[in-house]
């Protein structure tokens, strides 16, 4: 007996890379050389592309430059990803901006749902910026993390869970956050969106445990033709996260009136209290923000709008403007501007 099979595919992707603002174009290298001032002279070698496999597809991005002088090139945006089925795996520069951001070297592996509806992602990052750091491993720090979410595809409707850990060798500290991200939308005029962060640090010098907190909440709607939309933030004073010690209220409104007339007010508050073991100095600064104003109807291609805007800070981190670095006195800024702008 004769047995004959045939077997043909094709296989198609899209980059989930792609950045739009790069000016490097699939599948190709770049070399550059640029000479600038009287001595210094860099050299950079750019490029990416991807090609098919027998089970999924690489996709490759690189950068490397040096400059004259310099013992050690520098390799940053350089990573290689292999994708399989539902499941990503990528090595090399990875930089993860979450509630506590990482960058460095190292690994993540992401899953996704055949429905695109569900997402894990697991990385280590070495906090290391060049690729080939020659410093000791691990030396500016490291961190992992985990993130699921569930209403990846779902822009109405996303809950996800984030832990984070970051050993931090400035702060001689190992933080720790576990949060939650939620966006929810109620029809088409109101959407929610809520993150809620807890956090625990343990600081080596002195011995302490110190639990941390940051609650965040977006809002966006519409009442009897009144746009508005809030943005409110708190965070302790040793919060580790991207925000640290803030207290930030945000308020929006605005409506057309008359028909082609439009008004809006704008109210900013916000107190920066940041706290830290390892650094001396105290800073604290509160400001006050009031802006409310009417643009006119447009005349053939002109526009007109005036405003009224009232500034108010608080601050001691004017002193070494003043020349009296470090004293904690606190200096006054109160400021009432009328604006216009003409198109």
């Amino acid at each position: 007996s004769v047995s004959v099979q045939n077997t043909a595919s094709t296989q198609y992707y899209q980059d989930i890379q792609f950045n739009p603002f790069s000016n490097l174009s699939k599948n190709s290298i770049t070399a550059s050389y640029r000479h600038v001032g009287e001595n210094l002279d860099l050299y950079q070698l750019a490029g990416s592309g991807g090609f098919n496999l027998p089970s999924g597809y690489v996709s490759i991005r690189g950068n490397i430059y040096t400059m004259n002088n310099q013992s050690d090139p520098v390799v940053n945006n350089t990573y290689i990803s292999y994708h399989r089925e539902n499941s990503e795996f990528t090595l090399g520069n990875i930089n993860k901006l979450l509630e506590l951001s990482l960058f460095g070297r190292g690994a993540e592996y992401a899953f996704t749902s055949s429905d695109k509806d569900k997402k894990v992602e697991v990385g280590f990052v070495d906090q290391t910026f060049s690729l080939i750091e020659r410093n000791s491993f691990l030396k500016y720090g490291y961190g992992f993390y985990a993130k699921g979410t569930l209403g990846a595809q779902n822009a109405s409707r996303t809950i996800s869970g984030t832990y984070i850990f970051r050993n931090d060798p400035y702060d001689k500290a190992k933080h720790n956050l576990l949060g939650t991200d939620m966006q929810y939308s109620f029809n088409k005029d109101w959407r929610v969106n809520t993150r809620i962060y807890g956090g625990l640090s343990f600081y080596e010098n002195n011995n302490v445990t110190k639990p941390s907190l940051a609650l965040e909440s977006q809002y966006s709607g519409m009442i009897s033709k009144i746009s508005l939309n809030g943005d409110y933030f708190y965070s302790t004073d040793y919060y580790p996260g991207n925000r640290r010690g803030i207290l930030q209220i945000q308020q929006n409104f605005s409506t057309h009136i008359f028909k082609d007339y439009y008004v809006y007010t704008n109210v900013v508050i916000s107190n920066f209290s940041p706290k830290f073991y390892f650094y001396n100095n105290d800073l604290k600064s509160n400001s006050i923000r009031f802006d409310t104003g009417i643009n006119f109807p447009k005349k053939s291609n002109f526009g007109l709008g005036i405003g009224y805007q009232y500034q108010e800070e608080n601050s001691n981190t004017y002193n070494n403007f003043f020349i009296v670095p470090g004293n904690q006195e606190a200096k006054q800024l109160k400021a009432q501007r009328l604006t216009e702008y003409i198109t």
